[in-house]
C-alpha cells in the first residue's frame, strides 16, 4: 500500500473523523482535500484501491448505482493484526532464504 492510501485509510478509521462507522463521499472530499490538496479523482482512485484490497466497502445509490459513501470492513478496522499476519506468512514462506542470508553474513563477518 502506498503512503497516500495509508494516510487516507488512517483518516477514515480515525473515530473523530468517522464516528458513525461510515462516511459520505462529500464529507471525505471536504475534509481530505483541504488537508492534502488531492483532487476528487485521486481520492476516488485510492478508495477503489482500498476497496479492492478489502479495507472498505463502497455504498452505492439504489437508484443510479453511483458510489455515495463507504464503510470500513473488518480488515480496515484491524489493520495492524492483518499486517502482522502477512509478516508472519512472509517469514514462514521465506525462512530458507532468511537462514541462508544469516549464514552468509555470519561467514563474511568471521572472515574479517
Amino acid at each position: 500500500m502506498d503512503r497516500q492510501s495509508r494516510k487516507l485509510l488512517k483518516h477514515i478509521s480515525n473515530k473523530q473523523n468517522n464516528p458513525e462507522g461510515f462516511m459520505f463521499l462529500v464529507e471525505l472530499f471536504d475534509q481530505y482535500e483541504k488537508l492534502n490538496s488531492l483532487s476528487e479523482q485521486q481520492i476516488m482512485a485510492m478508495l477503489r484501491y482500498l476497496e479492492s484490497e478489502g479495507y472498505i466497502h463502497c455504498l452505492k445509490s439504489v437508484h443510479s448505482g453511483d458510489p455515495i459513501g463507504f464503510e470500513l470492513e473488518h480488515k480496515g478496522h484491524h489493520q495492524k493484526a492483518f499486517k502482522f499476519d502477512d509478516f508472519k506468512k512472509y517469514l514462514i514462506h521465506n525462512w530458507i532464504a532468511i537462514a541462508a542470508l544469516t549464514i552468509s553474513v555470519a561467514s563474511i563477518a568471521m572472515q574479517l
